[in-house]
């Protein structure tokens, strides 16, 4: 665990108030716990966190701290989890050519409708995560892309949800994991209309875990 906390605020998590704003581990503690790790025996470090890709500490970012992680000896290979689809250029995805960095990536997305994006507040567009994900496959084929989805979030017509399956069938996805939508107390989401019913969210569920299948 690399970082912890967030500063995004999306209207349907509760994570900034309960766990404090975004905050970064220090590098000298990360490396250190990598190659105990990596002396115990283990043959993969996953790197994790809320927001990851937000780390910076003492002006050392993820990219960088990613590099430092690659250079500890050993054998050993490093996996990205769950990140936010935004600010990587190809100076990040360079990194990918490192055999000791998996090449997967676990990019959130939550909703192939920018108008349920923008109700959500996140801080990026499906155009965006499409163009990084065009661009992962463009400089290493084979590329395995997983994500998130969000079914059912308040405001979600069947055009949303259609939009939602477009975009996954568009997209070359390894895996879903798809979440119904449940309301969490003293969150901005609780008071966005209209809801959407429970049998709905479980039947758009059913069908996007047949699409990941």
């Amino acid at each position: 665990k690399i970082q912890d906390g967030c500063d995004n605020f999306c209207t349907f998590c509760i994570i900034p108030k309960v766990r404090g704003r975004a905050s970064s581990r220090p590098v000298a503690d990360v490396l250190t716990n990598v190659r105990k790790v990596v002396e115990f025996g283990f043959k993969e470090v996953i790197i994790t966190g809320v927001n990851i890709g937000r780390y910076n500490h003492n002006n050392t970012d993820f990219e960088s701290l990613v590099e430092q992680m690659l250079d500890i000896p050993g054998d050993f290979r490093i996996r990205i989890s769950s990140i936010e689809p935004d600010g990587y250029t190809d100076s990040f995805f360079r990194l990918f050519k490192h055999p000791k960095l998996a090449p997967h990536m676990h990019i959130c997305l939550q909703s192939g409708s920018e108008e349920i994006l923008m109700k959500m507040r996140r801080m990026y567009t499906a155009k965006l995560f499409k163009e990084m994900a065009s661009k992962l496959e463009e400089l290493h084929p084979g590329f395995s892309l997983t994500t998130d989805i969000i079914v059912g979030f308040p405001g979600e017509t069947d055009l949303c949800f259609q939009q939602t399956c477009d975009f996954i069938e568009a997209m070359d996805v390894s895996y879903l994991h798809v979440f119904p939508y449940s309301e969490r107390d003293d969150t901005e989401a609780v008071n966005i209309l209209p809801k959407v019913r429970f049998e709905k969210i479980m039947k758009r569920s059913q069908f996007l875990h047949g699409l990941s299948r």
